[in-house]
């Protein structure tokens, strides 16, 4: 771990000052993890620093502007020596090798009664992002000190989960009744007994779960502004009356940036309104000839408008399903999903029933 810090302070004539400060810190470890060759590293750097100016413009005057920044990142990757060894293992690329950002992905492999471990690759580049931005102007009139001034404070995250597992439980070994050859007259007790073996499913490929988390965090800056006036009002030798106004205004962080577009987590994606059954999205998603590489140059939403009235069709109906052919994988069900999306906010078409 590394520690380092720096100041400036510089008088400028008589009627300015300056001052800098600057902190920061590196922090790295690297630890084995679960299996052979499997190490996780941590890297964690932070910096923070600011710089203030103040100018007299005359006895009774005065001014000050003030920025300051922080920033820190929180980078772990658990990786094997051999960083294609998912193609070794015999990973599909769609599972293994597909997240954002180009990155590659052994997923953890969890095998009941056995061994359990994989890479993962979630780097958050905007941990804590935080600047401030301040300023106020003072100025002395008789018994009154005024001052006024106002301020930003803005936070922003950013972050890359790029993760998943498949488990190997023993279920798919856990009961033989009814299957070829096996012995006739099995109790319902030998059968529950029968629990499977975990590295019996993994030999055999039969997963019993699987999840993977392959999304990209971002905000659009948000903070909270401040302004107000203060007057601190000499009454007497022995008295002294501070009053002032202040209003401070908090604006939300919004999801999703422009950067994002087209990747999973985006700015395209969006949320149910519960009170009126419709998805919300905060900005249409690109043309299918974009997302999905195809000739055609017109919304992914009008290219699928025949599905999305059956769709509707089948909703009014109160059908529990729309089913979609399987040929659909991909960028295509995203765009697809995305479509939907926007036709529910446009047409008002409830999703569920």
């Amino acid at each position: 771990m590394y520690n380092y810090t720096g100041r400036i302070d510089q008088h400028i004539g008589t009627k300015d000052f300056i001052f800098f400060r600057y902190a920061g810190i590196q922090w790295s470890q690297t630890a084995p993890s679960s299996l052979p060759t499997l190490f996780t590293s941590t890297e964690i750097p932070a910096q923070q620093y600011g710089v203030s100016w103040m100018h007299v413009f005359n006895p009774t005057m005065s001014m000050q502007v003030q920025y300051g920044r922080t920033h820190v990142e929180d980078n772990v990757l658990t990786q094997f020596n051999n960083h294609d060894l998912w193609k070794t293992y015999g990973c599909s690329a769609d599972m293994c090798n597909s997240f954002v950002g180009g990155a590659a992905v052994l997923l953890t492999q969890t095998v009941t009664g056995g061994f359990n471990g994989g890479e993962v690759n979630s780097p958050s580049s905007n941990l804590s992002s935080i600047h401030e931005w301040s300023g106020s102007v003072m100025k002395t009139i008789g018994n009154h000190q005024l001052q006024a001034g106002g301020g930003w404070d803005e936070v922003n995250y950013t972050a890359e989960l790029r993760q998943g597992s498949v488990v190997f439980s023993g279920a798919s070994t856990g009961n033989f009744s009814g299957n070829p050859n096996s012995p006739a007259g099995i109790a319902s007790a030998q059968v529950s007994a029968q629990s499977g073996f975990g590295l019996a499913d993994f030999l055999l490929d039969y997963p019993n779960s699987e999840n993977k988390r392959n999304v990209l965090l971002t905000e659009r800056p948000g903070g909270i502004g401040s302004a107000y006036l203060q007057d601190s009002w000499k009454m007497t030798r022995n008295l002294t009356v501070n009053y002032g106004i202040r209003y401070d205004r908090s604006v939300i962080p919004a999801y999703g940036t422009e950067a994002s577009v087209g990747l999973q987590g985006s700015i395209e994606t969006g949320d149910f309104d519960f009170n009126t059954g419709q998805y919300i999205i905060q900005q249409l998603p690109p043309l299918c000839s974009v997302c999905m590489h195809l000739a055609f140059p017109v919304p992914c939403f009008q290219q699928m408008f025949g599905l999305l009235q059956a769709a509707r069709s089948c909703m009014a109906a109160k059908t529990t399903s729309v089913r979609v052919s399987t040929w659909l994988t991909g960028s295509t069900t995203r765009c697809l999903s995305a479509a939907v999306s926007a036709s529910a906010m446009t047409t008002g078409l409830p999703l569920s029933r």
